[in-house]
């Protein structure tokens, strides 16, 4: 589970909101809610027992486009992974709210 967590505080960002529904409808029923972060600390050393759902916020509509060198590294990483560049592009744009292009002639600079 706090891998799960971490991964969703590296992916979607640290604040990003999520709860940790355990043991839905039934009689011992808990959840946890706090940001990605909060709760990967939290269950770091101590994950829940039985059925556990996770639940994450929409991104911010408000939430400010990355910047270029954010743009950059995410691109890198995918391409440096092996990741077509036209595919890595598109993924990188969606999350950064570039335009698909932009993110591409970043990565045809690399070189």
């Amino acid at each position: 589970m706090s891998e799960s967590l971490a991964l969703i505080a590296d992916v979607l960002g640290d604040q990003r909101r999520v709860c940790v529904a355990r043991e839905i409808s039934k009689k011992f029923e808990q959840f946890y809610r706090g940001t990605a972060r909060e709760l990967c600390d939290r269950f770091a050393k101590d994950n829940p027992r039985g059925e556990v759902t996770l639940v994450i916020a929409g991104a911010d509509p408000n939430a400010a486009a990355w910047s270029e060198a954010q743009v950059k590294r995410a691109l890198l990483e995918r391409l440096d992974a092996g990741e077509a560049p036209s595919r890595a592009a598109s993924e990188v744009a969606k999350l950064a709210r570039w335009k698909k292009n932009a993110v591409y002639r970043l990565g045809v600079k690399r070189g």
